[in-house]
């Protein structure tokens, strides 16, 4: 039965990439299928389903979609990086403090490097920057702030630790993963030179536009989940797994 749980969830992936279908869907249609087979009672299928993660990560994703949509993320990065001003060579630190920061909120570290890479790659034409410097930096910005609690991806790790029993390593996951993430990155930094870049070309506020009303509100709601979920880790899911 193992082999075949293996096999089926292969399958899935195989669909999902080939032929275009929900993974997701397809590997609930498989778990269920493979559970009646292996004569497991109905209610511990069901209940095999994190209620709990499902939730958050469906909060956060959602959140997190809007402000994609609604241009407040790729306006954001571009008013960030105007702090950078005639310091060309402060562009890679700023688009990484800024992608650990971003994928650390919610987004975790697919959606985060998916938002920032093609505002970084125009970037990196325009500035005269080498682009597999600037792309590398802002996945690896993407993945330490992934290892967060509010992030997808830290999500997903600490609940996996929490079935063996480890918990509370938030933190430490946290830092551990920043940390790492900022090594390499000043290694692919210093390897491509980036402390050598050079424009005459300074980025201005005034060359971006003025945030609307609707992303204003994104912003605030964002602002206002980071501190909640902090402190009350249910706000953002309040169901509890059920056993």
């Amino acid at each position: 039965m193992a082999l075949i749980s293996l096999g089926s969830l292969a399958a899935a992936i195989f669909l999902g990439f080939f032929r275009k279908m929900n993974t997701g869907l397809v590997c609930i249609g498989f778990a269920l299928l493979l559970g009646k087979l292996a004569g497991i009672p109905d209610k511990e299928i069901i209940g095999g389903f994190n209620y709990s993660l499902f939730l958050m990560l469906l909060g956060v994703t959602y959140l997190f979609g809007l402000a994609e949509w609604n241009g407040t993320l790729k306006l954001l990065t571009k008013k960030i990086t105007v702090l950078a001003g005639k310091r060309t060579y402060l562009i890679p630190v700023v688009m990484y403090l800024f992608a650990t920061v971003l994928s650390a909120l919610g987004p975790g570290t697919i959606p985060t490097t998916a938002i920032m890479m093609v505002f970084g790659m125009t970037l990196a034409v325009e500035m005269k920057i080498n682009p597999a410097m600037l792309a590398a930096i802002i996945f690896l910005g993407a993945a330490g702030g992934g290892m967060s609690p509010l992030a997808a991806t830290g999500i997903i790790g600490l609940n996996l630790c929490e079935e063996f029993g480890l918990t509370g390593i938030e933190a430490p996951l946290l830092v551990n993963g920043i940390f790492s993430s900022t090594v390499y990155a000043a290694v692919v930094y210093i390897a491509f030179g980036g402390y050598k870049l050079k424009s005459e070309k300074a980025l201005k506020f005034s060359d971006t536009a003025s945030f609307n009303r609707a992303q204003i509100i994104t912003l605030l709601g964002i602002c206002a989940m980071v501190p909640r979920q902090w402190h009350f880790p249910s706000s953002v899911c309040p169901m509890k797994e059920r056993r």
